[in-house]
């Protein structure tokens, strides 16, 4: 049996299995990717019998990452890494409505997915790489590629064929949010798959989420933006428990990290400056500006290095996303390579 030498744990792989599944260990706590690399690239070119012990331990450890898309108990401190975004609405000169998302976080690999269910709407979504693991590469072996199945369950942000685009932010210093009204229970990436797959406007997604019990995925509370081709857009946050939807202002709607709730007061405002920069470019446009616009107010505000005191990490812009919300497309910039631009477009049947 292949012995593993991880941050948590070190020690047989089967002694670590057994751990987790009597939770002596978190889950959280392991990057399942490496581990599934260092067992692949352990049995590769053994006999039939380590192939079905493989296949075993294959099967096990995809119910272990499944497990992870359920709420996470909170607890007093964590150590993971998350998302450190903005994000702003306007509509264009030519009557289009678009979304534009900074995703600012510790270097890592990040996943287009997109996805065509059979009961929902066809999307192109973004997926964490820090959430699954790839932080340097993407996955080489045949179970990491198996974990990539879990991508489209780990998005951060989006967009439909109905032309709604949804993301959530980081709300710095304050407690997560676990609801428990008796609702079904939800996690905060899954909501993003659920708001994406389901819901066709702003009022269709603040209805669905309405219907749940909603759950940090990691120790920090989230809100979201959610947008539509119809130009409604509404900021959805967490506090004390109570969901609230405040709803876009004249000239648009920035958002960052931290709570647009008036009556919420926040020592750690991070992100203040930003929104500052945003706000008053939507003002002095009047809230209408082109894609290219919206582009340059995103690269105005991408993170370069920007160490924050509380994770104590080096923060960079990942990628620039303007959703446009009418064409139901994507221009993206990765990497904040804002020379040049992807341009994806969810078809839907067109």
């Amino acid at each position: 049996m292949l012995d593993v030498k991880l941050p948590a744990y070190e020690g047989p792989l089967d002694l670590l299995l057994r751990l987790i599944e009597r939770n002596e260990i978190d889950i959280y706590n392991i990057p399942i990717a490496l581990l599934a690399d260092e067992y692949m690239e352990e049995i590769m070119g053994s006999g039939m019998e380590q192939m079905s012990e493989f296949l075993v331990m294959a099967a096990t450890l995809l119910e272990i990452k499944s497990r992870m898309l359920l709420p996470k108990p909170p607890t007093e401190s964590s150590e993971e890494i998350l998302p450190d975004p903005e994000t702003v609405t306007v509509s264009t000169p030519d009557g289009e409505y678009i979304m534009g998302r900074n995703f600012d976080i510790a270097d890592a690999q990040n996943t287009l997915v997109h996805t065509k269910p059979e009961n929902g709407y066809e999307s192109l979504a973004t997926a964490s790489g820090m959430v699954l693991g790839y932080v340097d590469h993407m996955p080489g072996t045949v179970l990491g590629r198996l974990f990539m199945l879990a991508a489209p369950y780990f998005v951060v942000d989006g967009i439909n064929e109905k032309g709604l685009s949804a993301a959530i932010l980081l709300l710095y210093a304050s407690p997560p949010v676990n609801q428990d009204t008796g609702k079904i229970s939800i996690t905060t990436t899954i909501t993003i798959r659920m708001l994406l797959d389901k819901a066709a406007t702003v009022e269709e997604g603040i209805e669905l989420m309405a219907q749940h019990d909603m759950h940090s995925i990691g120790n920090s509370n989230l809100h979201f933006q959610l947008a539509d081709a119809t130009g409604d857009s509404a900021v959805i946050e967490y506090v004390n428990g109570e969901m609230r939807v405040l709803r876009s202002e004249a000239n648009g709607q920035a958002v960052t990290n931290f709570f647009l709730s008036a009556d919420v007061k926040e020592e750690y405002r991070d992100g203040e400056d930003r929104i500052t920069i945003l706000q008053a470019a939507l003002d002095e446009n009047k809230g209408i500006v082109t894609a290219e616009k919206a582009m340059q107010m995103l690269e105005s505000v991408k993170a370069v290095h920007d160490f924050d005191q509380l994770s104590g990490m080096d923060y960079n812009t990942s990628y620039s996303i303007v959703f446009n919300n009418t064409t139901h497309s994507m221009d993206v910039c990765a990497n904040m390579n804002y020379e040049t631009v992807y341009s994806f477009e969810v078809r839907g049947g067109r």
